[in-house]
Order: C-alpha cells, then structure tokens, then sequence
C-alpha cells in the first residue's frame, strides 16, 4: 500500500469571524503534514511547500519557528540540514514558499505518522461591508518563485520525491459596525483561600465592552448563555443593579424585554439571559466602554487542604431555558453580531479551620482571660496574642481597644458574636493550633 500525504491547515477559529467593516482580520494558522498508510518504518525526510491566499486575501508572513521544522536548540527536528521559507512577490506569484531538509549528516525524519506541523503563516485581509459575508481561502498552489526557482508541493519520504493531497483553508468573514466582547468582572486577582469542605460562593458581573464603534449607537439588545466548568455551580442570575435593569431600578431599559433564568438538565446547566432595551423608542448602550448586563451567582466547595484549583465561568451557546437554545448575540443597528467571548477565572486553596476567634491564651476557650490576654498586650508590654488576626473581634482588620471592648460586650453584656465566627475559623497567617487540629 502507498504511503498517503497531505499537506493542510489548522487554526482556532468559529464558524464565522466578525470584525468592523474596513479593518483588518489578521490571523496565524499552522501548515500542517499527514502521514497515513506508511508501510516503512521512517518518516518524512523533507519537503517543499507553495501557498497562496486567494484575491483579497495576504499571506503576510511565514516562519517554522515552533514547528518540527525549527533546529534541535529550538524544539524542532532539524540537525543543520536546509531550511528557507520567504514571502513571493509580483502579479500572479504572492503568497509563501518554504522548503526544508531535516538533515544532511544524520538520518532524521518526521514521526513515521501522524500530523505535523511544518510551517506558520499570517494571513490578512480587510472584513467585508456591513451586513456582508464573505469566504476568504488559503490553499497551496505550485509554482510560486522566491529567491530561487519556482517551488512545487513535494514531500520527500525514503529519498523519493511524493506528490501529496491537499486540502485548503477557509474562513468565514462578516463586515459589521462595532466589535463586542462578553467578559466577567469580579474579585479574582489573588488566590482565594477557605476551609476545605466549605462552600465557596462569589456575585460576579457579566460585561459587554463595545469598542471600534463607526456609528453613535451601542447595543439595542443582547442575549447570553453561560455556564462552570465541571465542580463550579451557577446558581442565581439577575440584570437587577446592571445596565439591563428598568429605568425605574437605575438602569438603561424602556420598557423592552428581560428574561434571565436558571437552566437545569444534563449538559445544560448554567444560565441565560435575553434583553431588548425597548421596543417602541431607540434605546441602546452607549456607543464605546464596557456595561454590565447581568450579575450571577457562582458557588462551588474550596478544595482539599493545601489544593489548589482553578474554577471557570464562560459563555457557552446552546443551553436552554423555558424557550429556545440561547446563543450569544449582541444586536446593533438591528444587525445580529457575533461577539468575542472572554471566560472567567477564579483560583480557591483550600487550608484548615485553623485556630479559635479570640481565643487569645490559646488554650481552646473564649473567656474574660482573653479580654485581658489582649489588653494587656496592647497597653501593659503583655505577651502577643497566639493568633493575632483571630483577636480582630469587630472585622475591621485592626487591632485596638475597640476589639477588647467588643469581645466584653458579647462575653457578658449580649452584644454581637465574633465577624469571623465562633470557634475554630480559618486564618490564613497563623499556625494551626492543637485545639483546632483535624
């Protein structure tokens, strides 16, 4: 059986890329060699590569760093050998020629199958009219001149030069008016720690930046769908205090249309929302900078004692309420728009209920000797509370005589208990004490 080749393409990318009208669309895809069907027990020696994006489209660069096709110091395949890859000018002849031999001295190959990735090109071109789809192709073509002569698509296996299949690269662009991004804002800039087996619960916001804006207009409506990651729960949503609240309740709509539920079921957990600010007068978001259009609730266990994990919330399409699957649509100048999509992450260690609140004397009881443990280390040159983050009675991340008082006052007078609780609590800059140990 002969051994089978194709040279192809792979970049992340959706269904449709949306940009505003006249800018440019600007992406890095990967050149990529499938070997199938070999019979041999050596791979691929070298090749020679052609490509071209079809009118209207640039290949703007091209560079086998990070590819097999790099030198051994720089995570590639290649011991010397030859590599010469070049953007190719003039009428008929723009586009990207590469060619690599792997090496001269030594026998190296590509793995004997499997897909490699050999090459990476910068495409560009400008998005289309508003409201306007357009295909925009890649592929590789033969004969494409460089430096040297023109270069055809050739692998060489076994010292034989192969003609190999190939198989084009096609994205999908659509011109709109302004470009949109749902994102997340919440506390999440420093670890999080909690007591293993206690429930983390967090309020976050859903964002909608709105930015590249050709028109004096922001969103008209919009509709969300979000979910956890696996372990993380959402478990309330709400557009009250945000954006998409009635005028009444401070926020921007007229009337409209809200609806934001929970959804439940196999692969459907999560929430979604749909807004339309108003259906008989034009009111919109503002034109440029970022709104939050809805607030959730997250919730999910802290991990085992010193575990430390990374909890995600990201907009997902798809998941259904009372209605329809909901899809993430920003509409704007009554056109449908696809927008950008950030996730959310927060990072939660889990630690140990690790000493008593108060407990001054550390010796597992909250009494007077406490009160008089921490008085007399404030004002009398007394020894240092055991756990001087567990004496702040009041919550207030200071220690004074408010804390003294406060402590008095719930021990023998009925005034409010600790801010942190009763009891064993966790506190993250002190040792754990024996009473609290599990």
């Amino acid at each position: 059986m002969k051994t089978e080749f194709e040279l192809g393409f792979s970049s992340e990318d959706s269904e449709v890329v949306e940009g505003v009208s006249g800018l440019n669309f600007n992406q890095t895809i990967d050149c990529t060699l499938m070997t199938s069907e070999n019979q041999a027990e050596i791979g691929v020696q070298g090749w020679s590569i052609s490509l071209a994006g079809d009118p209207g489209l640039d290949v703007v660069g091209i560079t086998v760093d990070g590819t097999v096709a790099a030198t051994e110091d720089e995570g590639g395949l290649r011991r010397g050998g030859f590599e010469k890859s070049e953007l190719t000018e003039g009428e008929g002849n723009t586009g990207a020629v590469s060619a690599v031999i792997l090496s001269f001295n030594d026998f190296v190959t590509l793995s004997v199958s499997g897909a490699e990735t050999i090459a990476r090109v910068d495409i560009r071109c400008p998005f289309p009219d508003v409201g306007v789809t357009e295909n925009k192709v890649v592929r590789y073509v033969d004969g494409l001149r460089g430096a040297g002569q023109p270069v055809d698509n050739v692998i060489t296996h076994g010292n034989i030069g192969s003609l190999p299949r190939k198989t084009a690269y096609e994205v999908t662009l659509r011109g709109v008016l302004a470009e949109f991004e749902l994102a997340f804002a919440g506390e999440n800039s420093e670890t999080i720690e909690g007591v293993y087996g206690q429930v983390f619960t967090q309020a976050i916001d859903c964002t909608l930046t709105t930015s590249e804006n050709q028109v004096v207009f922001g969103a008209q409506g919009w509709s969300i769908s979000l979910a956890g990651d696996p372990g993380l729960d959402i478990v309330d949503i709400t557009v009250d205090g945000t954006a998409a609240a009635d005028e009444a309740g401070g926020g921007r709509r007229r009337g409209g249309f809200e609806k934001s539920e929970l959804t439940e079921g196999e692969g459907n957990l999560g929430a979604v929302s749909a807004v339309i600010l108003s259906f008989t007068e034009f009111v919109t978001l503002p034109a440029s900078g970022t709104e939050s259009i809805a607030r959730i609730e997250i919730r999910c266990p802290f991990p085992e004692v010193d575990v430390t994990e990374t909890k995600v919330v990201r907009y997902v399409d798809g998941l259904q309420g009372v209605g329809q699957p909901v899809e993430n649509i920003i509409t704007h100048v009554n056109i449908g728009v696809l927008p950008r999509k950030r996730a959310y992450e927060v990072e939660l260690f889990g630690i140990d209920e690790n000493a008593v609140t108060y407990d001054c004397n550390v010796d597992g009881r909250v009494n007077i000797a406490d009160a008089q443990c921490l008085l007399n280390w404030l004002f009398l040159g007394g020894g240092a509370p055991g756990c001087q983050e567990a004496m702040n009675f009041n919550g207030d991340a200071r220690l004074n005589i408010a804390d003294g008082i406060s402590g008095l006052n719930y021990l023998f007078l009925g005034g409010m208990p600790p801010a942190a609780g009763v009891g064993c609590q966790p506190y993250p800059s002190c040792d754990l004490q024996d009473t609290c140990g599990l």
